[in-house]
């Protein structure tokens, strides 16, 4: 029997960032000085300047995707916090950080009914997934699931060998993810939710999207835990 997730309610816990003692993971001070993603694109969540109502990448470029809820800006200490996530146990980061993004999402869509109809994880390349033993955005769309009732569906598919993303330019990345996902699942008009880490330049979200729409689904929204401040490329 796994006692791991008992005994981490009673034994004293370490602030990850500060080191003093804390109640969780994440100490309440650091909790609160942590780069919020506030002011954003309502499409993409990339961070906006005083003046802009949406980016000019979405302006210039409308996206397949409906909009997106990103809380937090991927730099330091959120950047290190999200590492340990992918390589280390998911179930105590996803537990760290999807409160984050559970509360965006509350403000989001508040008490209405328009809340996605189920919840889809990227997938991880096979190899990755073999290496680290999980997906991480798996991690993370089953802890929303507990807690706000959302079913998680991984029926995204991700095929051939890829070059790793974080090499590459906003262009050459979606070169490279052509072709990668597939969905053999019918969504019959489905609003859906994709469950993500760190949205870089989009193109895993534009392209997923895209192929979540040819198999029916009726909107996508995109979820993750924080947003690159600008794309790179």
């Amino acid at each position: 029997m796994d006692f791991s997730k008992y005994l981490y309610h009673f034994l004293p816990h370490i602030c990850v960032l500060c080191g003093d003692r804390a109640d969780e993971l994440i100490c309440q001070a650091c909790h609160v000085d942590l780069p919020r993603n506030d002011r954003c694109c309502p499409t993409c969540a990339l961070p906006l300047t005083a003046d802009q109502l949406i980016c000019g990448d979405c302006l210039a470029l409308p996206k397949r995707f409906h909009l997106t809820v990103c809380p937090l800006v991927y730099q330091y200490p959120v950047d290190h916090l999200i590492l340990r996530f992918k390589k280390r146990d998911p179930r105590t980061w996803a537990r760290a950080l999807a409160p984050f993004l559970a509360t965006a999402l509350a403000t989001r869509y508040g008490p209405s009914d328009s809340w996605p109809d189920i919840l889809i994880p990227v997938p991880s390349h096979s190899l990755t997934r073999l290496r680290r033993g999980f997906n991480q955005a798996h991690a993370l769309a089953d802890m929303l699931s507990k807690v706000i009732g959302i079913p998680v569906a991984p029926v995204i598919k991700r095929q051939g060998k890829l070059r790793p993303q974080k090499t590459l330019d906003r262009k050459t990345r979606f070169a490279n993810l052509h072709g990668a996902f597939v969905c053999d699942t019918h969504l019959s008009g489905a609003t859906v939710a994709v469950i993500d880490d760190v949205i870089t330049t989009g193109a895993t979200a534009e392209l997923i999207s895209d192929c979540l729409l040819k198999a029916g689904a009726g909107a996508v929204h995109i979820w993750a835990l924080a947003r690159t401040p600008k794309p790179r490329g």
